[in-house]
């Protein structure tokens, strides 16, 4: 049903134009003998790691009898098919449909670290993010030379020549107060290895 305009808005206002969604496939339900290899598959060790994700999700009152039953199955180490009947007993799959119908693709998945800091430096939170800083140059040598798709250099102009970025060693340093990035740290965290995980991953959150 469609909506009126906002009485700060009018028919004429490029902001209430509506904004097309960009399809992105659907999901659709499937069986269980439809997804290869689950006949042959022995689910128990799956249906363990499913118990042991139960310690968050019996708290929620849709998850409570599922969860029972994945315990009990679990502490009588039960058989391959009585593991198979369970997923199949409470599990509905789905296929992943494309937006042009087609079935095949590639899904990935990566870890997202949380850390935990402060907008203020510490004894504790002792270990800086920083901000992009402003004499970072990225090149995408695209640009120049087609066959370098993706790639990039990223450095720094001295003189007049372009020299690549501070490494971590000068950045991190022994004496933070001489970093090169000092002034720039939006955020402090409480474990080094941790950030250095974030830094991989190039994203992550931070529980303040």
């Amino acid at each position: 049903m469609p909506t009126s305009p906002s009485p700060d808005q009018t028919p004429d206002d490029p902001s209430a134009a509506s904004i097309a969604e960009i399809p992105r496939g659907r999901l659709e339900k499937s069986a269980w003998t439809d997804l290869a290899g689950w006949e042959a598959d022995d689910p128990t060790d799956a249906l363990t790691a499913f118990e042991q994700g139960c310690r968050v999700l019996k708290a929620r009152v849709e998850w409570i009898n599922v969860c029972a039953t994945a315990g009990a199955l679990v502490a009588k180490k039960t058989s391959r098919q009585d593991a198979a009947s369970f997923f199949r007993d409470n599990f509905q799959p789905y296929q992943v449909v494309n937006a042009d119908n087609t079935k095949t693709g590639m899904v990935t998945g990566y870890y997202e670290p949380l850390l935990h800091g402060s907008r203020t430096r510490t004894n504790i939170y002792k270990f800086p993010i920083f901000a992009p800083p402003q004499d970072l140059i990225t090149v995408d040598l695209s640009d120049v030379y087609p066959d370098l798709k993706h790639r990039r250099l990223r450095g720094r102009v001295v003189g007049n020549k372009l020299v690549p970025y501070f490494d971590r060693a000068e950045i991190d340093g022994i004496n933070p107060a001489n970093s090169p990035l000092r002034g720039l740290e939006i955020a402090w965290v409480d474990n080094a290895v941790e950030l250095f995980f974030l830094q991989i991953q190039g994203s992550g959150q931070i529980q303040l």
